[in-house]
């Protein structure tokens, strides 16, 4: 019994992030989303800054790391947010296309990651592209 209560216990710690950082307008799940919907939501960006490796101080910094992480937890928000609410889903994605748009100018832009193309993907196996 205690072993599966300290187990539990390194489950939950090893799910709490502590550097999570609020980057763009509309951050956080819908309040319609269940508890199951809202721990969903909140991975899509921790499972994004384990991927890119991606840490705070790499926030706002227009590299292709950070501009992939930025579409990339967008993407995966938008696929759970659906489930919640629709509306909240695609004011998430147009506020944050609208704030990271110019700014990774010279990145993959969201329609970029979403296409075929998928630069980011190439970038995390390690060829560079310039656009």
């Amino acid at each position: 019994m205690l072993s599966i209560v300290i187990l539990s216990m390194m489950l939950i710690i090893d799910q709490i992030d502590c550097g999570r950082y609020p980057y763009k307008p509309v951050y956080g799940p819908p309040v319609e989303c269940t508890m199951e919907q809202k721990e969903a939501f909140d991975y899509c960006e921790i499972k994004a800054l384990r991927y890119y490796g991606t840490k705070i101080d790499d926030f706002y910094i227009n590299s292709l790391g950070f501009c992939c992480f930025v579409w990339y937890t967008l993407q995966c928000e938008i696929d759970v947010a659906r489930g919640c609410n629709n509306t909240y889903a695609m004011e998430l994605k147009q506020s944050t296309i609208n704030r990271f748009e110019s700014f990774c100018h010279d990145q993959p832009s969201y329609e970029q990651y979403t296409s075929i193309f998928r630069s980011c993907f190439w970038h995390k196996v390690g060829y560079t592209f310039t656009f």
